[in-house]
């Protein structure tokens, strides 16, 4: 077929088609980087294990946004609530030792304060907040999975960014996982 011969309306409708095949591309790409339940949980317990075995020295490795610990669309992060202090967030450098009871979302969720609270509980839990994506500066529904690690004063997290699922639905994803 001769592209000559379609005249001005015609190669606008094929540049049209061009474009609205390559965003839906890029939207099905979106879609298969965008972390899962699962992987965050997965992560989650490495990244606890990593630190129960190097301690302090494992916190450079969960900073580092090149590492496994950052993937898709989240990241891992670390917090030490006892001393009111974020010890890791790749994603969002400048945060790195921000006060966690400061945290709030745009809703005036005080998600900080909720994130502690959860990882104290036994096998910690999901809760729901708003965050910005890695990238994005308006925030999205994050709901994130986060744990206490054993024998540190650490609570390690990493989060879906989904505005539909439920934590119920998550916390049947993570006994699952049991």
């Amino acid at each position: 077929m001769s592209y000559k011969n379609i005249g001005v309306a015609g190669m606008g409708l094929l540049l049209l088609a061009v474009v609205l095949r390559t965003a839906c591309n890029r939207d099905k790409e979106k879609q298969q980087q965008r972390a899962t339940p699962s992987e965050v949980v997965a992560k989650v317990l490495k990244a606890a294990a990593l630190l129960e075995a190097q301690g302090e020295k494992g916190l450079a490795i969960l900073r580092d946004s090149n590492s496994e610990f950052s993937w898709k669309d989240t990241y891992v992060f670390v917090l030490d609530c006892d001393a009111d202090s974020i010890l890791a967030i790749p994603a969002f450098p400048e945060l790195q030792q921000a006060k966690v009871s400061q945290r709030i979302d745009d809703k005036g969720t005080p998600y900080g304060r909720a994130l502690c609270l959860k990882a104290a509980q036994w096998g910690g839990g999901w809760v729901a907040y708003r965050r910005p994506r890695p990238g994005e500066s308006n925030p999205s529904r994050k709901i994130s999975y986060i744990i206490s690690v054993a024998g540190l004063p650490y609570q390690v997290g990493a989060g879906v960014y989904d505005d539909t699922i439920s934590i119920a639905e998550l916390e049947e994803i993570t006994a699952g996982l049991d």
